[in-house]
């Protein structure tokens, strides 16, 4: 078996994609998917389920991933100590954010690291909470923003400095519209479009019992798709803050009393055996924290 293969087979793993697994290994999309075919037959199991837009592990291939990331693991982190003087470090590390402010402080590590280490590409996706920590736990990434605190048994973790606050934001026109801020009664009956995990996890716990009186219009993951209904008068919308970039006099925005502030974390996980560019990033990632 080639390790050259080994090392595309993850590409396509994390990519999820043999096009595009192809654009970043420079290769051919027939030739890669002509690799991942011979080592299938090779070890005799089917590593991806293929559909006619998109590609998946198996539970077959998810052990393979495993696998092959423990081989690279096991090469590669006794040097990494070394690494600044002695290895050209190089390598993609694969990250999975929700949309928050906070991001900024992700976007500024992954920039000092660079220049530290030019080689060192990044990719970064943007799912929901569920389809985040799933990506995490299959090896598909190597870093999760999360928007809550992670399990400290299962995950290692670096919480961001600064915090989001909630907004409720709505039109000009809305019985809302005129009150100093908004409060949990405030929201009885009230049509809202948010995020879910914002709904079940925040919202909940700010209202209390007047939670279960609360209207959810509906749940939207991107905020510009949010705004569009509000627009339209079909909701309101709670979100970050410094989410959208908003001048409209139509729309107001107001604060929650009392506010909702919202933690974020940068989480990975515990005995998950990722390459030495990411083993590298999240010890530098930790430094950086322990300086602040």
């Amino acid at each position: 078996m080639d390790i050259k293969v080994f090392s595309n087979f993850v590409v396509v793993a994390r990519e999820k994609s043999f096009s595009k697994a192809a654009d970043k290994l420079h290769i051919s999309q027939s030739a890669i998917s002509r690799q991942i075919k011979l080592l299938e037959e090779e070890l005799g199991k089917q590593l991806f389920v293929r559909r006619p837009f998109s590609i998946s592990l198996t539970d077959e291939g998810k052990e393979f991933l495993d696998i092959v990331l423990q081989i690279y693991s096991f090469a590669e982190k006794p040097l990494i100590g070394f690494a600044t003087k002695a290895i050209d470090v190089s390598g993609t590390i694969y990250f999975d954010v929700p949309e928050t402010f906070q991001v900024r402080f992700l976007a500024k590590q992954i920039r000092a690291f660079r220049e530290k280490y030019p080689k060192m590409k990044y990719s970064i996706t943007s799912s929901d909470h569920s389809q985040r920590l799933k990506s995490l736990d299959d090896g598909s990434i190597d870093f999760a923003v999360l928007l809550e605190k992670p399990n400290s048994d299962k995950y290692e973790y670096i919480k961001f400095p600064d915090q989001d606050e909630l907004i409720f934001l709505t039109t000009k026109s809305h019985g809302l519209a005129g009150k100093e801020n908004i409060k949990p009664k405030d929201l009885i009956n009230t049509p809202v479009f948010a995020n879910e995990l914002i709904w079940k996890r925040y919202i909940r716990k700010w209202a209390g019992d007047d939670f279960e009186n609360f209207s959810l219009e509906g749940y939207l993951l991107l905020p510009y798709n949010l705004y569009a209904f509000v627009k339209e008068g079909l909701g309101s919308m709670i979100t970050i803050n410094n989410r959208l970039n908003i001048n409209d006099s139509d729309i107001v925005i107001k604060q929650f009393r009392p506010e909702i502030k919202i933690n974020s974390y940068i989480v990975w996980r515990k005995q998950m055996n990722m390459s030495r560019v990411a083993c590298m990033f999240a010890e530098y990632v930790r430094e950086q924290s322990q300086c602040k």
